[in-house]
């Protein structure tokens, strides 16, 4: 009997083969058994994958990494970053950034200069392997795609240079002898610009990096934190992070006894005992408001006890620079003066913007109370002081303290009635100390004997793994010391991790999580209300309780899946996070429930779990939302995975890709309004291992021309837009005449045979009119009419003339390989080999896309009936009818037929109804052979790209 299978959509991706006999689950019929090289589109179809373009090449001797920093929408604030050796480079819009540039002062061909020209560049400074790009008097249709290339310096003298093609080991030098005397060449070199890094090859992999506006925070177990930050295109700095905060306070303030009115007449405080004792201690904020620590505390043993007399007491302390007020602390009055000490406990005052405060019997509050300086971070910070000897006769205002061997400790000695030191008050932890450092209390006066030894933090593996910003808090995990710990800084102040005795809400927060495996955090990402925080063995959900924000009286964390976590970085989707699952053996999204603060874990690899092992893990990730809605990885053996995903149409569907060479790392970024997904590729050229930045071209070509699919290739220039309008007979079809308006001369006899683009029509010219003032062409893809005009004649004021050869110039990338090339529409043919940049065709044309070829096959599952299995039935498809939209050159079969068919290419776009898309449906008779496990093929074998929207099969089917 025959029977009808009919796909109408791919949306469970390629399965794994344990699935081949599952026809009973739902997603059975949206699945494919192979997809290698094909993407699947979130509506339901499925596509070549687009191309990869060539950017350029990378270090072949050194391990590159790429991160996003996306400022904003716009392309002048989006970066990628390339991390390498000691190094970091900035490619925006597919190009370095570059900053200074050096005048060319002249050029030689002759000669022993005949195979590699010399650049004359008068007291040039360049060192042998700068990068370079270079700038021509103009766009010479000849030569202008050197600027499209990146160069590397080899000084030959003070004054003159050769260029050579860029990782390039061989090397391939410029050589313009091909150019003639007559064509303008460059006249300036723009240096790309790099910055200096502390981060080498070997550590790039522990990079974890979190951005915040135009700063950039890097964390790593093997560097202490950083910031990177963008000030302008060509000037960034990379500089250690001071979690000290404001350090800028005031030293200790200068206390006085004031006189005041009592009843109208002047009161004498000289009346009143002045045997009281009291501290004063004054704070520094900032114009950001914040505040800065206690660097030193007032003491006086000798004023007048102003709780209990009228009067009033006077603070001054030295301004401070950038101060915009000043907070002052103090303690309670104590009756016998001489029983206060610098360790009792301060409440706040009030605030001044002056530097002198008058103190009328103010009640100070105790609930708030001066920071406690801290840096979780800091290697050897002073943690606790033990006297040993108290020692003698030590005054409580000439006492000081110091320790040898680090920086920053500050102290306040504690000093009883008896003239014995008590303790030892922290001000400033400091860093770089250890337990043996010696600590030296001096006293300028008389005092002797005291002695004291310290507690300091671990001098090492103190450094966190991961950042991430959470309700204006900066959160940092996974130092090795404390692999379980969070460190939150305080609310507004993402360096500050100072806190107050009696907590508040702003405080800095530590946080160790309940685990009964020791198994550090290395990556934590912010949801709703809350933190997510990842180890190798669990996640947890960090979080305010009863909705609140995080903070130190309102703080829980749970654990919420047994399933452990990779350390590449989890992505976020809408509100689901994606991330792998430690050992590599899937991936799981974690996503929120109908229940308050509750969450579900998905695996979402589960059909396709063949592309997931444990020994062969995905290294590197990204997520491009616009326009195509997927996830793309890279695994340890150079294949890359995407994954379409729609979290809320249940959409999951993985498929695999290939290319001439190995993916070693992914990255994405928003280039004019779209997700960029740009590719480090290792690739073999001429038998030299050489590594390249490639980005995806989009998957939405919107001119007949763009359904190339070769990887590698070079975007070929237009040239600049015409201004003159132009008007045409027609939209389409033979004989359409061009029409200069108010202009003549313009066309020539040269001019046959080049092509005209506009608004994403193009024609080739066939003849010239005497005056030159129009000719008539053939039309090869649809003109789209004018917005407001649907009849002829047909205007257009921006349009291209392009002149047509037979030699594609450029291709440094791939010198020495075989390649593949598409011209307007059609393949072309090369002539001649590919082991020069000069590349000879048979077929003129005026813009070629040349690179690698890559075959995509899309082959189904076996074919189920309603109902029943028939798996092992044996059967023959008779013939197959397929919908396409944009495709050309593509191929179906059956895997029990040898022979593939070619489709009728679909056409473009209705130019008439410009909201709609024609599709095509094309029938295929094949001569299949019997077999119990067939199943419908589509190959991409030419150098085109196809998108297929859905199929029937019709196949016989034997009844024995």
């Amino acid at each position: 009997m025959t029977e009808s299978f009919v796909t109408f959509a791919f949306s469970a991706g390629v399965l794994s083969p344990a699935y081949l006999q599952r026809s009973d689950i739902e997603k059975f019929e949206l699945g494919l058994r192979y997809g290698v090289n094909w993407t699947i589109d979130y509506r339901g179809g499925a596509s070549v994958r687009p191309p990869l373009e060539f950017i350029l090449p990378l270090s072949n001797t050194e391990v590159s990494r790429l991160f996003p920093f996306q400022f904003n929408k716009q392309t002048g604030n989006t970066y990628l970053i390339v991390f390498s050796d000691q190094k970091i480079n900035f490619v925006q819009d597919g190009r370095f950034i570059t900053s200074t540039s050096k005048q060319v002062d002249d050029y030689d061909n002759q000669g022993i200069y005949a195979t590699k020209t010399r650049f004359t560049v008068v007291g040039h400074n360049l060192t042998n392997g700068q990068k370079v790009y270079c700038r021509l008097f103009d766009t010479s249709t000849e030569i202008f795609y050197l600027e499209d290339y990146l160069w590397e310096v080899e000084v030959d003298d003070i004054n003159n240079i050769f260029l050579k093609v860029a990782g390039d080991p061989t090397p391939n030098y410029l050589n313009l002898n091909h150019t003639g005397a007559s064509v303008n060449l460059i006249n300036r070199l723009d240096l790309v610009y790099e910055l200096a890094s502390p981060y080498t090859e070997a550590d790039l992999s522990s990079l974890s990096i979190n951005q915040f506006r135009d700063e950039v925070r890097i964390t790593s177990n093997n560097y202490s934190p950083r910031k990177l930050t963008r000030f302008s295109d060509d000037n960034w700095q990379i500089t250690g992070i001071d979690f000290q905060g404001n350090r800028a306070a005031p030293s200790a303030p200068a206390i006085s006894t004031s006189t005041s009115t009592n009843g109208g007449a002047v009161y004498n405080p000289d009346n009143a005992s002045q045997d009281s004792g009291v501290l004063y201690a004054v704070t520094a904020i900032n114009a950001d408001g914040i505040e800065s620590y206690v660097k030193g505390i007032g003491i006086s043993e000798t004023i007048i006890d102003i709780t209990n007399n009228a009067g009033s007491l006077k603070v001054m302390w030295d301004a401070v620079a950038g101060a915009v007020r000043y907070n002052i602390y103090r303690s309670i009055l104590i009756p016998k003066g001489h029983e206060a000490t610098l360790g009792m406990q301060l409440g706040y005052l009030g605030e001044s913007i002056s530097t002198q405060f008058v103190d009328h019997n103010v009640v100070p509050d105790f609930t708030r109370t001066p920071l406690v300086p801290d840096n979780p971070f800091a290697d050897g910070a002073v943690l606790s002081i033990n006297i040993t000897a108290a020692g003698s006769s030590y005054g409580k205002t000439t006492t000081t303290v110091s320790i040898a061997d680090g920086t920053g400790f500050e102290g306040a000695v504690i000093i009883d009635g008896a003239g014995e030191v008590n303790g030892i008050r922290i001000l400033n932890p400091g860093e770089g100390y250890s337990d043996s450092s010696v600590v030296t209390i001096t006293d300028s006066g008389s005092g002797t004997g005291a002695t004291a030894t310290i507690v300091t933090s671990p001098a090492t593996g103190n450094n966190p793994a991961c950042s991430t910003r959470i309700q204006q808090r900066q959160a940092y995990a996974g130092t090795e010391n404390l692999p379980m710990s969070l460190f939150l800084s305080r609310i507004g102040e993402p360096d500050s991790f100072d806190f107050t005795p009696i907590s508040v809400t702003a405080d800095a927060i530590d946080l160790s999580l309940d685990s009964p495996e020791l198994t550090p955090i290395h990556n934590l990402t912010p949801v709703s209300l809350g933190l997510l925080a990842f180890t190798d063995q669990q996640v947890f959900h960090i979080r305010g309780t009863d909705d609140q924000i995080i903070s130190t009286d309102s703080l829980r964390s749970d654990p919420i899946t047994d399933d452990g976590a990779e350390e590449i970085r989890p992505i976020k989707v809408e509100d689901h996070i994606l991330y792998v699952i430690s050992g590599s053996s899937g991936v799981n999204s974690i996503q929120p429930t109908n229940l308050r603060n509750s969450y579900e874990v998905v695996d979402r690899s589960l059909l396709s779990s063949h592309f997931f092992r444990q020994e062969n893990k995905i290294i590197r990730w990204a997520y491009a939302n616009r326009p195509e809605k997927q996830v793309w990885a890279v695994r340890e053996d150079g294949t890359a995975l995407s994954m379409t995903y729609i979290p809320n149409q249940n959409v999951y569907a993985w498929t695999d890709h290939s290319t001439k060479g190995k993916f070693l790392d992914v990255s994405v970024i928003r280039e004019n309004g779209y997700d960029r997904v740009y590719f480090i590729v290792e690739r073999e050229i001429n038998s030299t291992t050489r590594r390249y930045l490639e980005r995806l071209d989009l998957n939405i070509p919107t001119i007949g021309e763009r359904l190339f699919a070769v990887d590698c290739y070079k975007e070929p220039r237009l040239t600049a837009p015409q201004t003159t309008t132009i008007i045409l007979s027609a939209l389409e079809g033979d004989d359409v005449t061009v029409t200069m308006e108010n202009a003549t001369n313009f066309f020539s006899a040269y001019s046959v045979g080049d092509y005209i683009r506009v608004d994403k029509g193009l024609a080739v010219i066939k003849s010239i009119d005497a005056g030159g003032t129009f000719c008539t062409v053939t039309i090869l893809l649809p003109v789209q009419p004018n917005k407001f005009q649907d009849t002829a004649p047909y205007k257009y004021s921006s349009w291209n003339i392009d002149e047509a050869s037979n030699t594609i110039r450029g291709g440094f990338q791939f010198i020495g390989e075989t390649v593949e090339a598409v011209g307007e529409i059609n393949e072309l043919t090369f002539s001649s080999g590919a082991t020069t940049d000069a590349k000879v065709i048979t077929t003129n044309t005026s813009r070629a896309f040349v690179g690698f070829p890559y075959q995509a096959d899309l082959v189904t599952l076996p074919f189920r009936m309603a109902g029943q299995d028939i798996q092992d039935k044996k059967k023959r498809a008779s013939d197959i009818s397929v919908r396409t939209i944009d495709s050309k050159e593509l191929t179906a079969g059956t895997l029990s037929a040898g022979d593939f068919y070619t489709i009728e290419d679909s056409p473009y776009l209705d130019y008439f109804l410009t909201e709609f898309v024609e599709t095509t449906i094309n029938e295929i008779h094949i001569g299949a052979d019997w077999r119990e496990d067939d199943g419908l093929v589509l190959r991409k074998s030419k150098p085109f790209r196809s998108t297929v929207l859905g199929f029937t099969v019709n196949s016989e089917i034997s009844l024995d």
